[in-house]
């Protein structure tokens, strides 16, 4: 059980933490993740692949208009079931995500931006339409300084059979030619934006940062111990971020840390809470790779 929150953390660190679409042109992030090799008494796993692309066209006037779409492959296997009422909770699950993305900046230093968004989130063989759902993100930031932007956003999404809402802040921060302040983590269905503190040094720079994540996704009619119901993650990551930039427009990111108060839970069809388990705090290792053209 906790290799699997091991891969699990490290997929949701990633899929939280790629950067949404700023500068105009065509951005790609690949991801992929492996197991940490930590001693446990399992072989539970998970295997776990993230894409992302997005293209952003700025218009007249300061209008910018773009396109953003994201996918997550995971492939859970539980070994050990007895913590589900002997049989796992879900194999393969399949996440994905598409918006657009309305931005305006005007002259006094506000830039507005609006981001509806189609979502699907389910295992596989889950009934489709039972797995799809709408998400609306907005925010609202001025520039103070040169150096320093602050706002605000909130997200709103469908997260199957509930409707939740995710407010959070919005910091662009130079401190200096080095350091920086800033939530490099798009809001999307996975919930609000983080924060991360980095430093850089020409082609290289370091970051530490996190955030709170909550998945939720419909189980296949034909699940075990929750047909047509709903499993959800839920954890806290926190990390150390390490970075090249080989090109001026391509990066490559490693990320060690920890996943905190991470959980894992079902619900039936109606929505009945039927098994939790509270993970322990597990580390994380990911590798992410991107370019913009």
């Amino acid at each position: 059980m906790r290799r699997i929150a091991q891969l699990s953390c490290a997929a949701l660190l990633l899929a939280s933490a790629l950067p949404a679409v700023a500068a105009a042109g065509f951005r790609v992030s690949v991801a992929p993740i492996w197991q940490s090799g930590a001693q446990l008494e399992h072989e539970d796993q998970a295997n776990n692949l993230l894409l992302n692309a997005g293209y952003l066209q700025a218009q007249d006037e300061g209008w910018s208009l773009g396109l953003a779409a994201s996918y997550q492959y995971s492939d859970w296997q539980f070994n050990d079931a007895s913590a589900w009422r002997g049989a796992a909770p879900w194999g393969t699950v399949h996440r994905a995500s598409v918006g657009v993305n309305l931005g305006l900046r005007i002259e006094n230093g506000w830039q507005f931006n609006l981001t509806p968004s189609i979502n699907y989130a389910g295992e596989r063989d889950a009934d489709n339409s039972e797995a799809l759902g709408l998400g609306l993100s907005g925010s609202a930031s001025k520039a103070i300084t040169p150096a320093l932007t602050l706002g605000l956003g909130i997200g709103v999404f469908d997260a199957l059979e509930e409707t939740r809402a995710f407010p959070y802040l919005v910091v662009n921060w130079d401190i200096d030619q080095h350091w920086r302040l800033a939530n490099p983590l798009s809001a999307g269905p996975a919930g609000p934006a983080g924060l991360e503190l980095s430093y850089r040094r020409d082609r290289w720079d370091v970051g530490a940062g996190g955030a709170y994540r909550s998945f939720r996704f419909r189980l296949s009619g034909d699940n075990a111990g929750a047909p047509g119901g709903i499993g959800e993650e839920q954890l806290i990551p926190v990390y150390l971020r390490f970075g090249y930039a080989p090109t001026r427009d391509s990066k490559l990111d490693v990320y060690l840390g920890a996943g905190f108060n991470s959980q894992l839970s079902t619900e039936d069809a109606d929505g009945n809470l039927l098994t939790r388990d509270d993970l322990d705090t597990v580390p994380l290792f990911a590798i992410q790779f991107g370019g913009q053209f």
